[in-house]
């Protein structure tokens, strides 16, 4: 009876995780971003560097306003 019940736990967890990615959206996608999403992802990451910068921590402050630069380039 454990090796039945046990069996059938493992089935219905297999069955609900094929069913759940299955059922998921892809969030990927190929498109490339307008220049305006561009700026404004550029303008969140620059201000997370300010965040940073003023909270003492100059590496990811540098790293965030790299991440801003480099999503720009290019409009």
């Amino acid at each position: 009876m454990t090796r039945l019940r046990t069996f059938a736990i493992a089935t219905l967890a297999a069955a609900t995780v094929t069913a759940g990615s299955l059922a998921m959206v892809p969030t990927a996608s190929a498109m490339p971003m307008s220049c305006t999403v561009r700026k404004n992802l550029a303008r969140a990451y620059y201000a997370m560097g300010q965040v940073f910068y003023a909270l003492g921590d100059d590496a990811m402050a540098y790293y965030w306003w790299g991440r801003s630069y480099g999503v720009v380039d290019g409009c």
